[in-house]
């Protein structure tokens, strides 16, 4: 009986692997994608970039993100499309022999790794956009050297792995900078921390001779946010773009900011200014604060740790004040049992008229949905219900807002709303 192999903090098996399937990550530039929260959107927005600005006619982009919303193949996309089935299951039996021929077994996500290395060789991709899965120094994605390393932001996640501080968490992150990268640097490390917290990537950089691309308070500017469309500038270090729009809170606005600071640093140019404002207008981020209904309004939004969960709590405020009358929203939460449940809780509890407890389905690391619902109870001293499915709650909540959160892998319930009988909403 196959039994998945425990995390390894090495990358020995990763590059063996590689080695044995002919080095694929060798054979197109990689822009690696690391940070606690912002690293999905900033990489779906670079790879937009890429795939409009049409670097050549027969250059194509692919992208690797995680964790999938419902089928594993949304993971793996060349030019915006997802990877076959029966081409990801090719693609992951060839990583499997492959580390079988040298000898080794790898983590489900290593194989997928490996899988994606072999599956963009294949496609022949020029450029690869490729998410970061957890930390940056031991995961399998470094074992491959990026042409572009970026950091979105840090944060307390993932401390059974990454370390127990900040600064140890940006430590093990600050590895994807490596030789010969460009290096670009989102704003909220340096906003959001202490100055030594930035230090960390600098010094990182710096120990290898690389200056990096910051992203600064004056590289964009936000003109106007009404939580659900934002309209702003970047600036560059080669262009000025100006007026764009992007159906999304401002918040963004910065990924969009790092996204294009990253596109230019793999192309060494410009982008076309036309070319961008088009692409950020027609942008979308499933499970990032996504409405899926506006009367009554339903948003899903994957935020899984307290520093998105204060994130959301302030986008939630100022939709109380220009959409809500004031009236607070019914808050559909699912938690991962990994994951600092009080912490969310308390960031949200301000906002929220009341919580509905929820259990991510087909996941073992899941809460259940009465021990969660005991958890709200006990922090907040408010009722909170426990119910299995997102229809059970759309006909308990009525026309009053809903906010579904605390975990992307919540986002399975959503495919079955179009069988919800509601007849309170119609």
């Amino acid at each position: 009986m196959y039994q998945e192999p425990t995390i390894n903090p090495s990358l020995e098996n990763m590059k063996k692997a590689c080695a044995a399937a002919g080095h694929p990550e060798r054979t197109y530039k990689i822009i690696q994608i690391t940070g606690t929260n912002g690293k999905t959107s900033t990489a779906r927005i670079i790879e937009q970039l890429l795939i409009a600005e049409g670097v050549e006619e027969s250059a194509k982009v692919g992208l690797y993100t995680s964790p999938s919303l419902v089928h594993e193949s949304e993971r793996i996309r060349v030019d915006g499309v997802n990877i076959d089935v029966g081409d990801l299951a090719l693609a992951r039996l060839m990583a499997r022999e492959a580390a079988a021929s040298v000898g080794l077994q790898l983590t489900d996500f290593e194989e997928m790794t490996l899988a994606m290395f072999i599956h963009f060789r294949d496609m022949s991709v020029d450029y690869a956009v490729i998410e970061v899965g957890m930390g940056g120094r031991w995961d399998a994605t470094s074992a491959a050297d990026p042409t572009v390393a970026v950091v979105t932001a840090v944060g307390l996640d993932h401390q059974e792995f990454l370390g127990d501080t900040v600064a140890e968490i940006a430590f093990d992150k600050s590895h994807i900078i490596k030789p010969g990268a460009s290096v670009v640097l989102g704003k909220s490390l340096f906003s959001e921390h202490d100055p030594h917290i930035a230090d960390v990537f600098i010094g990182r950089a710096k120990k290898f001779g690389l200056q990096p691309r910051i992203v600064g308070d004056s590289s964009y500017q936000v003109h106007a946010d009404s939580t659900l469309l934002s309209w702003f500038d970047v600036v560059t270090l080669y262009q000025d773009y100006i007026d764009l729009q992007i159906a999304a809170p401002g918040y963004q606005a910065s990924n969009t900011a790092t996204a294009l600071f990253a596109a230019e640093a793999v192309l060494k140019r410009a982008l076309d200014p036309e070319k961008v404002r088009s692409t950020i207008a027609q942008m979308t981020f499933p499970g990032r604060f996504e409405v899926l209904r506006e009367r009554p309004l339903l948003i899903f939004d994957g935020s899984h740790n307290p520093a998105a969960a204060l994130v959301l709590a302030d986008l939630l405020r100022e939709l109380a004040r220009t959409k809500f009358a004031g009236e607070k929203p019914v808050i559909a939460l699912g938690i991962l049992s990994d994951k600092d449940a009080e912490g969310i809780i308390r960031a949200l509890e301000p906002v929220a008229d009341r919580f509905i407890a929820l259990e991510p389905p087909n996941n073992p690391r899941a809460i259940p949905a009465d021990e969660l619902a005991e958890m709200v109870r006990q922090v907040t001293g408010k009722p909170c219900a426990a119910m299995d499915t997102l229809c059970q709650v759309l006909n308990t909540t009525g026309r009053q807002p809903v906010i579904v959160t605390g975990s992307l892998s919540l986002y399975p319930l959503i495919q079955s709303m179009g069988l919800c009988d509601v007849g309170s909403i119609a």
